[in-house]
C-alpha cells in the first residue's frame, strides 16, 4: 500500500478481484448459514422460530376452520399449530398478544383470535390434534366451560380472554397460525431442487 492506494499485479485483473471477494464471501455466509441451521434452526422469511418448530401467525387473514388448515397448507405443507407444553403455549401466547396489543388492552375483541389444530367435533370435550388424532397432552383453556360448548369444536387462542385457550364455531372467521417442523422444512428444501 502505497499513498492510501493498493497496487495490483498487472497479471490480476480487477475484475477477477472482484469476482473471487464475491464468492469467498458466499462461501462465507453459507458456511455460517448451515453453522446457524445446525445450531439453532432456520425458518422461512416471516416465520418465527421457537424449540424445534416453524410458526406463521397470519394476522392478515381470517378464515374458518377448514379454509385455516389449507391456508396452512399451501404455505410449505405446514399445518395449524399443535401445542404441546407449557412453554409453547406461552410463546404462542405472548407473540399472538403482541400482535393485537391495542385490541386486548381491556376490550373484547373476537377478531383478534387465532385458529389452533384441535377440535372435539367427533365427541364434545374429547380433543384432538387433526393431524395426527391424538388427544391433547396439555391443555390451556380459559375454563372449564369454554371446552364443553356444545356446537363450538374448533381451537383457537380467543381475543376475549387475553389469547386463552377457548372453542368457538368452526365456521367462524379467525386467523390461523401455522407450524412446520424445522426438520419438515429442511427435507422441503432439500426436495425443492432450484428455482427456474
Amino acid at each position: 500500500m502505497i499513498n492510501g492506494s493498493f497496487y495490483f499485479n498487472s497479471d490480476f485483473n480487477r475484475g477477477e478481484m472482484a469476482l473471487q471477494l464475491l464468492l469467498g464471501s458466499l462461501v462465507l455466509i453459507n458456511v455460517c448459514l448451515l453453522v446457524s441451521v445446525k445450531a439453532r434452526g432456520c425458518c422461512p422469511n416471516g416465520w418465527l422460530v421457537y424449540e424445534d418448530s416453524c410458526y406463521l401467525f397470519a394476522d392478515e387473514i381470517k378464515v374458518d376452520w377448514t379454509s385455516a388448515i389449507h391456508f396452512c397448507e399451501s404455505h410449505l405443507h405446514a399445518h395449524l399449530a399443535t401445542v404441546e407444553t407449557r412453554d409453547e403455549d406461552m410463546f404462542l401466547k405472548e407473540f399472538a398478544r403482541k400482535l393485537f396489543k391495542g385490541h386486548l388492552a381491556g376490550a373484547h375483541d373476537v377478531f383478534a383470535s387465532f385458529w389452533l389444530g384441535a377440535s372435539d367435533d367427533e365427541v364434545e370435550s374429547n380433543w384432538v390434534w387433526y393431524t395426527n388424532h391424538q388427544r391433547l397432552n396439555y391443555t390451556s383453556f380459559a375454563n372449564v366451560a369454554e371446552s364443553q360448548s356444545p356446537d363450538q369444536d374448533c381451537l383457537i387462542l380467543w381475543g376475549d380472554y387475553n389469547m386463552e385457550w377457548a372453542d368457538d364455531f368452526c365456521g367462524a372467521n379467525s386467523h390461523p397460525i401455522c407450524e412446520i417442523e424445522i426438520e419438515n422444512y429442511m427435507s422441503f428444501l432439500e426436495n425443492a431442487g432450484p428455482i427456474g
